[in-house]
């Protein structure tokens, strides 16, 4: 999407610059990699904003911008069925924030909005209504406390600074942060007021998605991902143009810096992670880290040399080019992790040990996909994360206190339990007896003694 839509605005290489900048932002790529709703939700977002463009561009016609603007349309609506009214949220205000500082009210009457709802009523009322009538008391939930109760209230204990989506983007975009700023600053300065600014509606779009989640009272890096494919749009074509020799030199800073952080992942595991099960699978993640470094740092070396030949753009794209070799590499590690997050054998080690009728308990924790690998439904001790919704419509569901579960524990003689380390200390305190059947950095597998 990114790269079409440059080299149409553009030219090719601005549409190329700008994807590479994509692939190689750790944050972009290594969020990309998870099972969150985030990134499809910016897929979509970020579609409906390079049909908006296109749309809405100097040059388009009335035929171009209808078959654009249908695209824009049925970006939002698909974006509403991954996470809500968000992905509406985001273009409306980015919309009226550009039409104020711009003085452009004329793109208004290129949106097609009867076309528009149409649309979004047939591909999105059909969910909504068989979601609100197989289980009304879940639509409610998801209208009023997934998007209004989250968003301004903390009752989702992920309160942060106000400055927070600025920390995380300034990290998480390196070595490209100060430079994605500078082109968004000078789109904003240079524009032309009056007439639709591709740069300016760019700009406009990151920073509304950055003030808007600042404000929330839930704040979860993720959330900031739609911000950023606007700004490698905007810093490709800063270098299809041909960034200046202080531009450069800040690039390769930080590029540098990066590089040298990652060569030193090894030491710093070493140095800071305590002794344990944790250091060891650390340590291991970190060889991974390592050799993405020296990825990276032969797209710096080179860029050095293309720079010292004159030539801009080919640096910019050794270095992105020299990063995404890198962050596909620490991937390559990712599958350690699931030995230090997760708890992988356990369905071995559990089946064997629960016999008919006995209970499985998680206790601190659940781990969604342990219930269907044991085939049965575990019994929570002391935990409601994201199932607090179930546990307010289903009062019979409700989690096992602490010292229910010890009496209970005592009582059966039996059952296996998977029990979140940090809480060892309150079952210990209440005199719960458990012999160890495996043990994980944050996880352990308990029997009765």
């Amino acid at each position: 999407l990114v790269q079409v839509t440059g080299t149409r605005l553009w030219g090719g290489r601005a549409g190329d610059a700008a994807a590479l900048v994509l692939l190689a932002t750790p944050l972009y790529m290594l969020v990309g990699q998870l099972n969150l709703l985030d990134m499809g939700v910016t897929f979509f977002l970020t579609a409906a904003l390079c049909a908006f463009l296109l749309a809405q561009c100097n040059g388009a016609g009335e035929a171009e911008n209808r078959r654009w603007m249908i695209g824009v349309w049925i970006s939002v609506s698909l974006g509403f069925l991954q996470k809500g009214l968000v992905a509406g949220a985001v273009p409306v205000l980015a919309l009226v924030t550009y039409s104020a500082i711009q003085r452009d009210w004329g793109v208004w009457r290129r949106l097609h909005l009867g076309m528009g709802v149409a649309i979004f009523v047939v591909l999105c009322a059909p969910w909504v209504i068989a979601l609100g009538w197989r289980n009304i008391e879940y639509a409610s939930f998801f209208i009023i406390h997934e998007h209004f109760t989250r968003f301004l209230t903390t009752e989702h204990q992920r309160v942060e600074p106000w400055w927070f989506f600025v920390a995380v983007f300034g990290a998480g975009a390196l070595p490209w942060s100060l430079a994605m700023l500078a082109a968004g600053w000078r789109s904003i300065a240079e524009r032309g007021r009056g007439r639709f600014d591709v740069s300016a509606a760019l700009a406009v779009w990151a920073l509304v998605v950055v003030v808007f989640f600042s404000l929330s009272g839930s704040k979860l890096a993720p959330y900031i991902m739609p911000a950023v494919p606007p700004l490698a749009l905007l810093l490709g074509r800063e270098m299809d143009r041909g960034l200046s020799a202080r531009g450069q030199a800040v690039l390769l800073g930080l590029a540098a810096a990066l590089v040298l952080l990652l060569l030193a992942s090894k030491p710093l595991v070493l140095l800071l992670v305590p002794a344990g099960l944790k250091k060891t699978f650390y340590g291991e993640v970190s060889n991974w880290v390592t050799a993405g470094g020296v990825c990276a740092s032969l797209g710096v070396l080179g860029a050095t040399w293309l720079w010292r030949k004159g030539r801009g753009i080919q640096g910019c794209m050794s270095i992105s080019m020299g990063l995404y070799l890198c962050w596909m590499v620490v991937m390559g590690g990712a599958n350690l992790m699931a030995d230090l997050r997760g708890v992988p054998g356990a369905q071995a080690k559990m089946a064997p040990r629960i016999a008919a009728g006995e209970p499985f308990y998680c206790v601190g924790t659940y781990l969604h996909s342990l219930s269907f690998e044991l085939g049965r439904t575990c019994r929570l001790v002391e935990y409601r994360g994201e199932l607090q919704f179930q546990f307010e419509t289903d009062r019979g569901s409700e989690p096992l206190g602490m010292d229910a579960f010890a009496r209970e524990w005592s009582e059966r003689r039996g059952g296996v339990a998977l029990v979140f380390k940090q809480v060892m200390p309150k079952l210990e305190a209440l005199g719960v007896q458990t012999r160890i059947l495996a043990e994980y950095p944050e996880f352990l597998i308990v029997e009765h003694p």
